[in-house]
Parts: C-alpha cells; structure tokens; sequence
C-alpha cells in the first residue's frame, strides 16, 4: 500500500522513529495529501494517482527553487517516491492561513522580487511537469516567442481537438497565433523562474505572515506570464498588483500580452474541464486576432 511506501520513506530516507498516525488533508481527482506528526516533526505528504514519477520530481525541484529564492516561501520537499501506480511527495509542514492585505501585498512584492532574478538563459524548465492535470511539456528554447507558440499555445490547441475533435477552434487558434507571432516579436523576454500557476487557490500566508505559494507549474518563462492566471477565478486584490508593478512597472503592450498568456491557461481549463470554458478561449482568441 502507498502509506507503507511513505512511512517507509518518513523512517528511511527523513530518519524518523515515531510517527502517527496520517490526517487526511483533502483529496480531488488526481490528488490526495496527508499531514504526518513524528520526532522529526510535521510533514505534509501529497499523493498522486497520475503515476508520473517525473512530474513529482519537477515540482519537488520547483518547490526548492522557489524556496532558495529568497523572495517567496514554499514548503520545501524533503523526499519523492513511488508505489505501483501511484506517486508521492513529502514535504515540510507549513500551517496556512487566508491572506491579509499586508500579506497579499508582500506576495505582489516578493513575486517581483523573484522575476527580477535572472537565473535562466533559455526558456523552459529541466523537466516537463504537470499545469494541473495536464502534462505541460517544457523542452528548453533561446526564443520566448516560439517555446510559448510552440509549447504552450499550439499544444494546447492539438490536444484540444485530440480529446474533443474541436477543429473550428485549432483553424481560429492558428490565425491567432500568426498575431502572437507578432506581438511577442516586438518585446525583449528575459527567462525568470515562474511559479506557472499562480491562482489564488495556490497561495496563503503563514502564521508569522509571510507569503507562501505551492502547487506549482514552474518553468523559466516571461515575467508577465505568470500574472495572467493570477486576474482568474475571482483575481487577487488591487494591492497585489500595484506591489508588483511598483518593482516591475507595466510595459508598452501589456494588456495586449495578458490576453495571450491568458488564453494558454483558458485552453488548458477548457481541455481539463469541458465545454464551459470554449467561449471564453474563441473570445480571446477573436480579441488577440482582432
């Protein structure tokens, strides 16, 4: 059983000796998470049936780069693992709680703090990983204009019409991206590291009032990608965003290219989720061809 592969793993690989008891923490599709009280203290334990041990590791070493950052917290990963079908990722324990204005506002900050730090060459990341529940590939590429065509936008619309037959939307998508070719073109793209899906449901504070982010997506890309999910589902408050922009200020375009980063994760829902989300990808993708 996969609680005997993680004990397994507390005592082996962590080191140790007494451990209670697991505490269910939630479960959805793909995911169950667990919290663990030992000697050692807490860890929280995330469990998953998709079996890609691949895609366990990239988020164990995006959950690391973010935390050595130094600007955003993450709970760091401490051992990865497998059995049979499914995988596994321990990590520290970290209690959350709802933000604060001051702590969404050092999110906004800190999130800049981070894409000023120009770790990257190339865009991409070492691994493909997971956006959600589907796997998003990440070879590395010198151009941003093509990784994000190439990977993000034209992937998502073959899988699309893979999974729903959906060939009006793959022929309006392709005369879009001839404009993303464009408007890409005309900025300058530095690769920083992105948390990738950086919604609210993925971030809290911690009990001293710290931002803390998880579940991430991660792969070295333009610094305003990772804003573009950040405005869905509700969106995060006016100080999040004008902490941000105070260290990174708004360039010529930027609307204009929100669209487009927008569209990739609107693609992605609609591909994860059905039909309640096509209208919104053919507005975009009418708006960024307009």
């Amino acid at each position: 059983m996969i609680t005997q592969a993680i004990l397994k793993a507390l005592r082996k690989k962590i080191g140790c000796a007494s451990i209670g008891d697991p505490v269910v923490f939630g479960k959805n599709v793909l995911n169950q998470c667990f919290q663990y009280e030992t000697d050692k203290g807490r860890f929280f334990v995330k469990v998953s049936s998709s079996g890609d041990i691949d895609a366990i590791a990239a988020e164990a070493k995006a959950l690391e780069m973010i935390d050595e950052s130094g600007t955003l917290r993450s709970p760091r990963p401490q051992y990865f693992g497998y059995y049979e079908n499914q995988v596994f990722l321990i990590m520290e324990y970290l209690e959350l709680l709802p933000h604060t204005p001051e702590s969404i506002e050092l999110l906004g900050r800190n999130l800049a703090l981070m894409h000023q730090q120009k770790t990257h060459e190339v865009f991409g990341f070492p691994l493909d990983n997971l956006l959600g529940a589907t796997v998003q590939p990440n070879s590395f590429n010198n151009s941003w204009t093509a990784f994000f065509v190439e990977k993000r936008l034209r992937y998502q619309l073959k899988i699309n019409e893979d999974k729903y037959g959906d060939k009006e939307l793959r022929s309006l998508g392709e005369k879009a991206v001839e404009s993303v070719e464009t408007i890409l073109s005309k900025i300058e793209a530095t690769a920083c590291l992105l948390h990738g899906d950086l919604w609210s449901g993925n971030t809290a504070r911690d009990t001293e009032g710290m931002p803390v982010v998880f579940d991430p997506a991660s792969y070295y890309g333009h610094s305003e990608a990772d804003l573009s999910i950040t405005t869905m589902f509700g969106g995060f408050p006016p100080r999040f965003y004008e902490a941000y922009h105070e260290i990174i200020p708004k360039e010529s375009g930027f609307e204009e290219r929100q669209r487009i980063y927008r569209l990739y994760h609107t693609l992605n829902h609609y591909y994860q989720f059905g039909d309640s989300y096509r209208g919104e990808c053919i507005n975009l993708i009418k708006a960024i061809h307009a």
